[in-house]
């Protein structure tokens, strides 16, 4: 089902300023994250946002039972490289 603020990059902006207040303000060293491989609209921001593809694993969800998934990290010596090479 699609909403009329889906395909704006809203979820893309709000989850690279988590990311920036995670590592900025909060000194985490790396954050990691999955989603579902079916879920390519997650897929999709998590590669926007600079994560790196690290491998696959199950997930166990309370409603669906174990589901495979496709982990990722972002590291804060990337993202600040990421972001020194945006602002050029």
């Amino acid at each position: 089902m699609s909403t009329p603020y889906e395909g704006k990059g809203l979820m893309t902006e709000a989850v690279k300023r988590v990311i920036e207040h995670a590592f900025l303000d909060l000194d985490i060293e790396k954050i990691m994250v999955c989603h579902f491989l079916e879920n390519n609209k997650s897929r999709r921001v998590i590669e926007k946002c600079g994560f790196v593809y690290t491998h696959f694993g199950e997930y166990k969800t309370l409603n669906f039972g174990e589901k495979t998934s496709k982990y990722y990290i972002l590291t804060k010596e990337q993202y600040l490289i990421n972001k020194e090479r945006t602002n050029e």
